[in-house]
């Protein structure tokens, strides 16, 4: 009998140890996900952010994640974390909204339409109205190519404005074709 104590004892010690070291793991995780960011292994930084996302959701940590997601090229998922760090944080919509459309100028430069889209859409959705250059043309594509004509429409109208007279004629070939 005094063994099966002695031996429940050790095992309650052994296991309040590694719940503590759970937490502590847990809480310097966010700043072993910042060592990792600087080291430019982004997929270790964000498994160590989410880790953090455990121990506290403020918004900095919360857009960590999100701009992992966001350095990784996957819109998709940063999508849900911009947006709670928004709402957490409304002064971290300029920080996300720049990140989606860096984030659509790599996915355009690889030729990704969706990801161009899919980043464009929420930067639009957080910010309606915000300038987005010549990505107006490769998303009027996309929205044409997709069916969507009455998104492409307005867009192929930025484009052609924004672009050189001889690029424009382009444009607006396309513009009546969609």
């Amino acid at each position: 009998m005094r063994r099966a104590f002695q031996f429940c004892a050790i095992a309650l010690v052994g296991l309040t140890a590694v719940a503590c070291g759970g937490q502590h793991a847990e809480s310097d995780a966010l700043s072993r996900g910042d060592a990792a960011w600087a080291r430019g292994e982004f997929t270790e930084a964000l498994a160590e952010y989410r880790l953090a996302l455990r121990a506290s959701d403020d918004a900095q940590t919360v857009i960590r994640v999100a701009h992992a997601y966001a350095q990784l090229g996957r819109p998709d998922d940063a999508r849900p974390y911009y947006r709670q760090a928004v709402e957490a944080d409304p002064e971290l919509k300029t920080q996300a909204i720049s990140d989606l459309v860096v984030m659509a100028r790599t996915a355009d430069a690889r030729g990704d339409r969706y990801g161009l889209a899919s980043s464009l859409e929420f930067a639009l959705e957080l910010e309606p109205g915000i300038g987005i250059g010549r990505l107006a043309l490769p998303l009027a594509e996309y929205y044409a190519e997709a069916g969507e004509f009455e998104r492409a429409l307005p867009l192929f109208q930025a484009a052609a404005t924004a672009m050189p007279v001889d690029e424009g004629s382009r444009i607006y070939f396309d513009m009546g074709q969609a």
